[in-house]
C-alpha cells in the first residue's frame, strides 16, 4: 500500500527508459522483460511507501533504489508530496546521462 502523503509522477523519458530496458531483456530471454517490470513495480511501491529511505546521492536531491536482482537503479526526486521518477538506469552503462533531466523539474 502506498503512502497517501506521496504521489508519483514520471518524466516521459523515464517511461521510455523502462520500455527500452524491458525490450532488451525480452530479446535476451522470453519473459525476462516482465520479470524486470515486476521488479521495478515492487521497488516503486517501496519508494512510494518510504520515499526518504534512500539517501540523497546527487545534486538536485536525487535518490536511487536498486531494482532487485537487476543491475539497474531507479533515480527519483522528492518535491513536496510528489515523487518524480527521473530514470531507470543501468548501474555501469552511462550512469550519469540523466543528470540533465533534473533541469526539467525546475
Amino acid at each position: 500500500m502506498s503512502n497517501p502523503r506521496y504521489r508519483e509522477e514520471y518524466l516521459e523519458a523515464a517511461i521510455l527508459d523502462l520500455i527500452e530496458i524491458q525490450g532488451h531483456y525480452d530479446a535476451a530471454e522470453l519473459g525476462l522483460g516482465i520479470e524486470f517490470s515486476n521488479a521495478v513495480t515492487n521497488r516503486l511501491e517501496m519508494i512510494l511507501e518510504f520515499p526518504e529511505s534512500a539517501a540523497v546521492f546527487s545534486t538536485g536531491g536525487a535518490r536511487k533504489m536498486v531494482v532487485g536482482r537487476f543491475p539497474h537503479n531507479i533515480i527519483y526526486v522528492i518535491q513536496g508530496n510528489t515523487v518524480f521518477i527521473v530514470t531507470i538506469v543501468h548501474q555501469k552503462r552511462h550512469p550519469n546521462y540523466w543528470i540533465s533531466r533534473l533541469k526539467l523539474m525546475d
